[in-house]
């Protein structure tokens, strides 16, 4: 998968259009990029629903709902853990071992529905025995807290699973008593990046999204002509600033500053604990919640959308008259 999407990143980004996700205007500059996830090692655990090979082995003293639809992280369903004794917990077991090695941490988002709550994680090797005691969530950024979603990226060296195999996740209250609904979503292994900080209950846009200038035209040396040319100095020419795009229904247009931080990711799950101004994402693949989610964050918005191309897989495919798809290239069309 990870090959298809640079190949074809390759291909079509110079045809690509990109569409603000409620703005519009798009700029590919400045240093500092976060570049897409496409070659990182992902493993679903849960998203929307457990993944294949994955069952549900919680406690009997603990009350799980897999198809819990509000609130959600991303997509359109979470998990919601409702603990009823000293140390419930929320298991999920994999029917197969999992090897370690490719990845390095587990990832996921979670939301109280109470004050006070706290928990840990953990995992299990493949005879199913703890590797660790419950690493508190506490030390990761803060507790589960009501009315937003907390990203958590724990180390597996935290977990005592770097390497070798496993065949659990857990999640464990650690208040010792019983404790209300605590909500789960996106939980995933990944070898993603060195993690951002978890994001805190009002994200705070990244000051680069207001403070850094639009570009500048003014004072560009190349725009004067030679004095050789002429012994009469020619006029400097006066540069003409880029047109200001028609407002869209919704106002404003955001335009990009230089040096804007941005994730391109066109793998799904979108991971959203990447801690930059402005996600590009794809169009077809990501319900509207993604969006919503990563606006609720202070992120700006874009989807990603082929031009000059033929994708079967996509919602309009049988709108193509075979006789304007032409010959393959190499990408389906």
């Amino acid at each position: 998968m990870s090959r298809d999407i640079i190949r074809r990143a390759v291909r079509l980004l110079p045809l690509s259009l990109l569409a603000l996700a409620g703005v519009a205007g798009f700029a590919l500059t400045g240093d500092g990029v976060h570049h897409a996830n496409a070659q990182s090692a992902t493993l679903t655990v849960y998203d929307d629903s457990l993944a294949t090979g994955w069952t549900d082995w919680s406690d009997a003293d603990a009350d799980v709902n897999l198809a819990n639809t509000s609130p959600v992280y991303s997509g359109v369903r979470s998990a919601s853990f409702v603990a009823n004794g000293n140390a419930s917990t929320f298991y999920l077991h994999s029917r197969t071992s999992v090897g370690t090695a490719p990845y390095r941490y587990l990832r996921f988002a979670a939301r109280a529905s109470g004050s006070g709550q706290q928990y840990g994680v953990l995992l299990c090797d493949q005879d199913d025995n703890e590797l660790t005691a419950p690493v508190p969530l506490a030390q990761y950024g803060g507790d589960p807290v009501t009315g937003s979603w907390r990203v958590y990226t724990i180390p597996l060296s935290a977990l005592n699973a770097s390497s070798g195999q496993i065949n659990g996740v857990l999640v464990r209250d650690l208040a010792g008593q019983p404790e209300p609904a605590v909500f789960l979503d996106a939980i995933v292994f990944s070898s993603g990046a060195a993690p951002q900080p978890s994001p805190t209950t009002s994200p705070t846009a990244p000051p680069t999204v207001t403070k850094t200038p639009t570009v500048t035209h003014t004072s560009t040396p190349t725009a004067t002509a030679p004095a050789k040319q002429s012994p009469t100095p020619a006029p400097t020419a006066s540069p003409t600033p880029p047109p200001t795009p028609s407002p869209t229904s919704s106002g404003s247009v955001w335009m990009p500053p230089q040096n804007t931080s941005w994730q391109w990711q066109l793998t799904t799950p979108v991971d959203q604990s990447v801690n930059v101004a402005m996600y590009d994402i794809d169009l077809f693949d990501n319900a509207a919640s993604v969006v919503a989610s990563l606006h609720a964050q202070g992120r700006k918005v874009i989807c990603y959308v082929d031009a000059g191309t033929y994708e079967d897989w996509r919602p309009d495919a049988a709108s193509f008259p075979s006789s304007v798809l032409g010959a393959s290239n190499g990408w389906p069309r």
